[in-house]
């Protein structure tokens, strides 16, 4: 990071701080098991290795560009 030496070591806690929230939201079974998922399994496939996800949304071309459903672990 480029900038006065208090931004930067703001700019690095911050990213310390949000990987730690994220870390801390996921489910233990989604952190052990990420890393089975893959490229191109289905909606179905991703589902029984991570269990069901907390939230979804349905995505909407008009609002966000795709057509579909988001799903999140965590």
């Amino acid at each position: 990071m480029r900038g006065h030496p208090a931004v930067r070591r703001f700019g690095g806690a911050a990213i310390a701080a949000w990987s730690a929230l994220l870390v801390s939201c996921a489910s233990q079974r989604v952190v052990d098991r990420f890393s089975e998922v893959r490229t191109g399994m289905t909606r179905e496939e991703v589902i029984a290795i991570l269990g069901e996800p907390s939230p979804r949304w349905t995505l909407s071309v008009r609002l966000d560009a795709l057509d579909g459903e988001r799903l999140q672990w965590g």
